[in-house]
């Protein structure tokens, strides 16, 4: 979980654990211009689980894309730019797969 807190701004991030069957709070800082005008512009719905990093499409307010990942074992945030060409058709998004033990970009026309 990501949440924005307003005053003062700052970002809150949460774990559910499975073994423990609870929440917990750690350090991880999500890149800051992922969370532009709508806090949490990604597509959480077209993530992807490669090598323990959790992968979700985010789209800019340009509509430009990136993948940001998470890896559940460091529990550290990075981006990951899309291939140069791979741009989002009419409605913003791009696939995001999993092939061979990769992350992939589909373009969905």
């Amino acid at each position: 979980m990501i949440r924005k807190l307003r005053y003062p701004t700052r970002f809150e991030v949460m774990i559910f654990s499975l073994s423990t069957h609870s929440w917990r709070k750690i350090d991880a800082v999500p890149p800051v211009f992922c969370f532009t005008s709508d806090p949490l512009n990604f597509h959480y719905s077209l993530g992807v689980y490669v090598n323990s990093v959790i992968h979700v499409i985010m789209r800019g307010d340009d509509l430009s894309s990136h993948i940001l990942a998470f890896n559940l074992r460091t529990e550290k945030f990075w981006v990951i730019n899309t291939p140069q060409g791979a741009l989002p058709n009419d409605d913003g998004l791009h696939c995001i797969i999993k092939t061979n033990g990769c992350v992939g970009i589909l373009n969905r026309d």
